[in-house]
Parts: structure tokens; C-alpha cells; sequence
């Protein structure tokens, strides 16, 4: 199929709100020619997109008109690939609904810095406090509710306790991440997962059991770990998981 074929093919799928199947056809077309790598790569983001309002419709968690919305921007972005393939545009623009790129370098030096849990954070821990303006969610869920407004969803789970103890490193590196929010301007969203204490079966022990849960809560990163006092001193492990890549607003 030439390149003519593939851009009247892509537009009257479109037309017929058939978004993911034009999408796929470009994105079998792109692959075909590291010229249009940008564009593949703008188009697998665009088809996240559409997957995810897909999902959002199916689990009931948005209402009709923001559906419609996401599928609408949909629709035009694939329009607008179209458009960028016939004028030869192989470094094009945002797209509709694609944001600037986020310092997520930043976050993931952070993260590192976690997990080898740094003096601010100890100093909570040891005095017993939980660091300003850092709340579990109180909702009668598990899941915690992300604002609608915000590109990125951070989930941060309680950390099992595998002694008797009363180390809550999960709220230090949620007030940790949120100062950095602050600082930088990213608009991501940090929410606690919430688990009966006494029910050691709710915790993630595994990589899978935690992207799982993330996945149901719509988190795209999720961060667990587990914690065990001795005498004078802490043993505490993080773990972190980025999920499905492709969402990700880099």
C-alpha cells in the first residue's frame, strides 16, 4: 500500500470513528522507514491515548462527555498525522492533548535517592513523625482518587512491615516527591493506596502484584517496598515500577 492509499485509508477510518484501526495502519506504514521514526512515535502515543479512554469508558470512570472528548481529540490527532505524512512533515508539533516534556530525569534521580533512604527522610522515621503535609487517603477504596487535571499518577503503596514497627517510609517519599512537584511544576498527581494494616494478603510482595494493583488505580508509576526494625537501626527496601511506557508524557 503507497503512501496515497495509506492516507485516504487512515482518514476514512477516522471518519467512521474506526481510531485505533487508522492508527494501526500508520503505524505499519511509519514502521516501515526510520524517516518517519517521529512520527511512529508520536503515533503510538496517540494510540495510548485512545486505549486508555477505551479502558476509562469500559471501568466507568469517566463520564460520557469526557469520553467523547478523548475520543474526539483522538480522531483529530489522527487527522493531523495524516496531514503531517502528506506535507512531508517528519518533525512535526505537539500534537492535541500532548503535553511539554516533564523533568522525569529528575523524578528517577530522586527515586534512586530513596532507595538508599537519605538523612531527611531517617529523621522522620526516627522521631516518629509523619512529614508535613503528607495524608493517607481516606476513602473507603483501595484505590485513591487522581485528579483529573493531572498528566502523571504516582501510587505510593504502605510498606509491609515485617516486624513490629512503626516505620512509614512511604509518607517521606510522598513529601518528598511533593516538594519536588512543587519546585519543578509538574503537574502529576501522589496518592496512597489504602490497606487494611492487619491483611498482609493486600500488600504487593512481587513486581506483578504491584503493577497490577497500579493498573487497576490507573497509576502510571508505582512505588512498595517493606520495612524491619532492629535494635538501634532500620532495614528498609523500595522498589519502584513505571507502567505501560508508552503513557508516559515524556
Amino acid at each position: 500500500m503507497d503512501k496515497s492509499q495509506v492516507l485516504q485509508q487512515a482518514r476514512d477510518l477516522a471518519s467512521d470513528a474506526k481510531q485505533e484501526e487508522a492508527l494501526e495502519l500508520l503505524l505499519r506504514f511509519f514502521g516501515q522507514d526510520k524517516r518517519y521514526r517521529h512520527l511512529e512515535r508520536k503515533t503510538r502515543h496517540v494510540l495510548a491515548q485512545y486505549k486508555r479512554a477505551e479502558r476509562d469508558a469500559m471501568l466507568g470512570v469517566t463520564d460520557a462527555s469526557s469520553t467523547q472528548l478523548a475520543y474526539n481529540r483522538v480522531t483529530q490527532n489522527v487527522l493531523q498525522l495524516a496531514d503531517y505524512l502528506e506535507a512531508g512533515e517528519l518533525q512535526p508539533g505537539r500534537l492535541s492533548g500532548e503535553q511539554k516534556s516533564a523533568p522525569w530525569g529528575a523524578i528517577l534521580g530522586v527515586l534512586l535517592a530513596l532507595i538508599v533512604l537519605g538523612g531527611a527522610t531517617w529523621w522522620f522515621l526516627q522521631n516518629g513523625q509523619e512529614p508535613p503535609g503528607a495524608t493517607v487517603n481516606d476513602q473507603a477504596t483501595a484505590c485513591p482518587e487522581f485528579p483529573a487535571n493531572e498528566t502523571f499518577r504516582i501510587l505510593l503503596f504502605p510498606f509491609r512491615e515485617l516486624n513490629d514497627n512503626s516505620l512509614r517510609p512511604h509518607l517521606a517519599i510522598g513529601d518528598r516527591l511533593g516538594k519536588m512537584k512543587e519546585q519543578y511544576g509538574i503537574r502529576c498527581g501522589i496518592r496512597y493506596y489504602n490497606i487494611d494494616p492487619e491483611d498482609l494478603n493486600l500488600y504487593p510482595s512481587t513486581s506483578t502484584d504491584a503493577a497490577e494493583l497500579g493498573d487497576d488505580c490507573r497509576a502510571q508509576l508505582v512505588i512498595w517496598g517493606s520495612t524491619e526494625a532492629a535494635a538501634g537501626s532500620a532495614i528498609i527496601q523500595t522498589r519502584y515500577r513505571f507502567l505501560d511506557e508508552e503513557k508516559l508524557p515524556l
